[in-house]
């Protein structure tokens, strides 16, 4: 076996390890002066190293095309750091993995094993991984009711750390009752990273029930973030995919239970109507002063990026920032459209349409700062640049 077929096979190998551990157990590890070490992380790191001393490499044009989106936005980054430097640590190690270190590892580490990657296989894992950590979800959500503690699993279904401080340090409270969790221990966290999933889990899932149930879970986030968000990706999906009368007959009837168990649900729990249209945008009103102060560049030491993600970003970075990291983010994505032209698969229209829904999102939250939001991202915007020889449809 050569140097480089063995290094396939390894990361072959880890794959299965990589999926479990960033998707069914996001939050599994120990801390380290307080900055979180997931397992996941480290696996991604060993498996991107493994690949980048690869004896050939190949990087596909779209790949490098996809970085070099990116590029004025790290460098814009990198240069606030030298002029202002920073306010906290771990939010700039949080910051840096998303925005350099995840984008060197996915569109140049692992550039040409994602384009190795067998998609049955990973349409088998998504499948079972979404059904799984929905399920967990409920199952976790109900069981806080009845037992007035969470079920937990230290260094696997959260962090070592974080044992016994999941009600007090994971803003997941909701008068008495507590969000839909999961494995990811936070609820927008949770809906956030799986909304990223729904529309190919959608595609590839042809189960009306257990879509159903993946989709319940998001209701029971109790967040309004992650609620118009599943809404906004199911019309989407709706009108971007060519369904079936059949099709379209069980997305709309799941379309209205939805919708119907939303506002059963406000009415159930400890909410006023007014939940839905809360003025002070759940904490995230104050966020709205920067208009008063706008920068055209950096001007500040960086310290974090909140939840109105866009609005963050002009805060931290200024207008050219926020220019620079709309480019980063939405370039990508434009140029895969623009290679494939009449090469679009509906894989390629799924995989686009939750990243899409990611992008909508942010402006409320985006979840931008925590593991494991942009691995999701750069993964599917990776796998939205590959080639699919055999579609999935």
């Amino acid at each position: 076996m050569t140097t480089v077929s063995l290094k396939k096979t390894t990361f072959s190998c880890l794959f299965p390890l990589l999926f479990i551990f960033l998707f069914v157990f996001p939050k599994g590890g120990i801390k380290v002066n307080d900055i979180p070490i997931t397992w996941g992380y480290l696996l991604l790191a060993l498996s991107s190293l493994i690949s980048f001393f690869s004896y050939k490499k190949k990087i596909a044009h779209s790949q490098i095309m996809a970085f070099t989106c990116m590029t004025p936005f790290m460098m814009l980054f990198l240069s606030s750091l030298l002029f202002y430097g920073y306010g906290d640590l771990g939010s700039l190690l949080s910051f840096t993995t998303s925005m350099i270190l995840l984008p060197l590892a996915f569109f140049i580490s692992l550039s040409e094993r994602i384009h190795q990657i067998d998609m049955e296989k990973l349409s088998t894992f998504l499948r079972r991984g979404m059904l799984f950590v929905a399920s967990f979800g409920i199952f976790l959500f109900v069981y806080r009711i009845f037992f007035d503690h969470f079920f937990t699993i230290p260094y696997l279904t959260i962090n070592a750390a974080d044992s016994g401080l999941l009600e007090t340090a994971k803003c997941i409270d909701r008068g008495g009752f507590f969000k839909l969790i999961s494995t990811y221990n936070n609820g927008n966290l949770y809906g956030i990273c799986l909304l990223l999933f729904l529309p190919l889990y959608n595609f590839v899932e042809k189960s009306t029930l257990k879509k159903t149930i993946v989709k319940t879970s998001f209701i029971f986030t109790l967040s309004r973030t992650v609620w118009i968000g599943l809404f906004f990706a199911e019309l989407l999906y709706a009108a971007s995919m060519k369904l079936s009368s059949d099709e379209k007959r069980k997305h709309f009837l799941t379309f209205i239970f939805l919708l119907l168990l939303t506002f059963l649900t406000v009415e159930y729990f400890p909410f006023q109507q007014t939940f839905l249209w809360d003025q002070n945008l759940g904490g995230r009103a104050e966020q709205l002063n920067i208009f008063s102060n706008l920068t055209y560049f950096p001007a500040k030491p960086f310290f974090q990026i909140e939840e109105m993600v866009y609005l963050s970003i002009i805060d931290q970075f200024g207008i050219i920032g926020l220019v620079c990291f709309l480019i980063a983010m939405i370039g990508p994505i434009f140029t895969a459209i623009c290679l494939k032209k009449s090469r679009l698969q509906k894989t390629h229209i799924a995989i686009a349409l939750g990243l899409i829904t990611y992008l909508f999102i942010s402006i409320s939250d985006g979840a931008i700062m925590l593991i494991p939001t942009m691995c999701f991202y750069l993964f599917l915007v990776s796998l939205l640049h590959r080639s699919f020889d055999a579609p999935l449809n």
